[in-house]
């Protein structure tokens, strides 16, 4: 069988990037994992975080790209695919700011200077959410979303909405109108379904047991 070494500093856990099979990642800290919740609360109390980096992964040569350096009290989120680049969110603290960054794949692969070609899609105050529990991106199209655990789902970019959702239910991904949850029921027996909503109004079109998957290809499979 035959062994490819991936050199990043320390070792790390590779994920896929979810749409594109020829790329992947790795989130690096200095000591243990944090999300980014985690960070900001050691920083609300008056500590430091360090800061994190994600390096990316190409297949399927294995070249490592450094797209960010790792700086102090900025967390970079979990990167998304999309069309032809490759989305970052940037949290800094210092700046009480998120900061939506994009990379052209094909600029990825062919530049020597990779903090020529990033792009601020836009910037955002934190003070118009209240905390950055579950702040993630998402496709597709791309958005800046949070999840807070409330009964509530947040879309913050690329415009503000709010969707009253149930207690076990969970944002799977967008498919432009298409806003696709899923939920779990323990009684009478353990049971998952897949809740579609409307984007524009939030209210239900469809339920039903089973799941649905994004394929590498970008191709959507439901489970039924």
């Amino acid at each position: 069988m035959k062994y490819k070494t991936i050199n990043i500093k320390n070792g790390g856990y590779l994920e896929s990037i979810e749409g594109n099979p020829d790329w992947y990642f790795c989130k690096k800290y200095n000591d243990n994992f944090l999300d980014l919740f985690e960070a900001e609360e050691i920083i609300k109390s008056g500590n430091k975080f360090d800061g994190n980096n994600v390096y990316l992964v190409h297949y399927p040569d294995g070249k490592v790209f450094n797209l960010f350096e790792r700086r102090e009290n900025i967390y970079i989120e979990r990167p998304v695919y999309s069309k032809g680049k490759i989305y970052f969110l940037e949290v800094d603290f210092n700046k009480n700011t998120m900061i939506l960054n994009s990379f052209k794949c094909d600029d990825i692969l062919s530049s020597y200077d990779l903090n020529s070609i990033k792009k601020i899609e836009t910037e955002i105050s934190l003070s118009e959410i209240e905390d950055c529990y579950n702040l993630l991106l998402e496709i597709e199209p791309i958005m800046i979303v949070r999840c807070p655990n409330n009964g509530t789902f947040e879309i913050i970019y690329p415009e503000r909405k709010t969707y009253k959702i149930e207690n076990e239910e969970s944002f799977v991904f967008r498919d432009y109108d298409d806003m696709y949850f899923s939920k779990w029921v323990e009684e009478p027996e353990y049971k998952e379904f897949i809740i579609l909503r409307d984007f524009h109004t939030g209210e239900k079109r469809e339920v039903y047991c089973g799941d649905i998957f994004r394929m590498p290809n970008g191709e959507i499979w439901k489970i039924k």
